[in-house]
């Protein structure tokens, strides 16, 4: 029996995501499609793609076992679906990465040795709240953000006033455990950043910024910089809807 064209645009879709995730779990024919996608989730797939997915599991179930009328199966996509299902089988095969979002970024960074008042002047132009800090090797030290200087802040003024040529090391001292940037490669999909940008189960705090380099090592030119605050540009990008 002949299906009609958007069912075979559906089906093609589908069996290309399949192919995708068997090819890229090494696994055999025999595991069903839903367990592709629980073991393909973790880090490369959003709760969404997984929604999804299993939607269309059970679309696909309906149009391979359902009755025909005329040579046309009784359960067909409708053409919003068929696109839906091609977006989402691009973004399996050629999944976005995050560095691709804000490529032509200009990260800001500073030395430890750089004066506190040049940061308050880039947080007044930018509006950016946390910043790479480096020794005078090039060795990144970690991140200062906005509430590290708070905490600077106050403890000066509980002591000998505020005094905005000290050195940014001086504030660093005040940095939390969880303030932390991590180094991740330029082709780190943005699912995967979105994962690392979201609270853990657990409680424990994300980092509070994802440092992008070439291929995620601290030694190399910083390309771009994301924060929680990129969550919805990520997230726009992952969007199957």
């Amino acid at each position: 029996m002949s299906t009609s064209a958007q069912a075979d645009r559906f089906i093609n879709a589908f069996n290309d995501i399949e192919s995708q995730l068997r090819r890229k779990l090494q696994v055999d024919d025999a595991v069903p499609f839903l367990d592709l996608v629980a073991k393909y989730q973790p880090n490369r797939l959003t709760n969404n793609q997984v929604d999804a997915l299993k939607a269309f599991a059970r679309l696909r179930n309906a149009i391979q076992h359902s009755k025909y009328y005329d040579g046309k199966p009784i359960a067909e996509p409708v053409l919003d679906i068929v696109e839906r299902i091609e977006k989402v089988r691009e973004q399996i095969i050629h999944p976005p990465t995050a560095y691709a979002q804000f490529r032509g970024q200009q990260p800001t960074t500073f030395l430890h040795t750089a004066a506190l008042s040049d940061v308050l002047a880039a947080i007044r132009k930018f509006d950016y709240s946390q910043f790479p800090i480096y020794d005078d090797h090039g060795q990144y030290e970690g991140m200062l953000t906005t509430n590290c200087i708070a905490r600077w802040l106050a403890d000066r003024l509980t002591a000998d006033g505020l005094v905005e040529s000290q050195p940014i090391s001086a504030a660093m001292i005040f940095a939390e455990s969880h303030e932390t940037g991590k180094f991740l490669p330029k082709t780190t999909s943005a699912a995967e950043a979105v994962r690392r940008l979201t609270p853990r189960q657990d409680g424990s705090p994300p980092p509070i910024a994802l440092i992008i380099t070439e291929t995620g090592k601290r030694e190399e030119k910083i390309l771009a910089i994301v924060v929680a605050d990129d969550l919805p540009v990520l997230t726009a990008a992952l969007d199957a809807a």
